[in-house]
């Protein structure tokens, strides 16, 4: 049996029960980075993360600011409040789990990691695959 504790450690997540939200990914928001290293970092963690995302079949939502994924209306701070993604992750996916990663994030990671959390989805930021403007 596992403990409390152990439910928050990403190693203890069911995978099948498990979903990665990428958070304005586009190549706009990528060429804002102007550290080629951090560039480079960013780019490469987020390909291994859809990568062993895709090997162990965790859905993957894209979540943008001004696309037809899954569009987060301004003025929201979360993709959670968008019209049909809680049904499609609880629902149709039965995720429990979120990882969550992105791009211009001092808003929008945070944002929707507090919202999932309040929402009881045990949540993971994946530090390696998100940057922020102010770091």
């Amino acid at each position: 049996m596992r403990s409390a504790q152990d439910l928050w450690e990403p190693s203890s997540y069911v995978l099948s029960k498990t979903a990665l939200l990428l958070i304005d990914y586009k190549k706009a928001h990528i060429d804002r980075i102007e550290d080629p290293k951090k560039r480079d970092r960013v780019v490469i963690s987020t390909k291994k993360l859809l990568e062993t995302a895709r090997e162990n079949n965790i859905a993957i939502v894209h979540c943008l600011m001004d696309t037809i994924t899954f569009h987060r209306n301004p003025g929201y701070k979360s993709i959670l409040v968008t019209e049909g993604i809680l049904p499609l992750l609880r629902e149709k996916l039965g995720v429990e789990y979120l990882g969550i990663s992105g791009i211009t994030t001092s808003g929008p990671v945070l944002s929707n990691a507090m919202h999932a959390t309040d929402l009881d989805f045990v949540v993971t930021v994946v530090e390696e695959a998100t940057w922020d403007p102010n770091e």
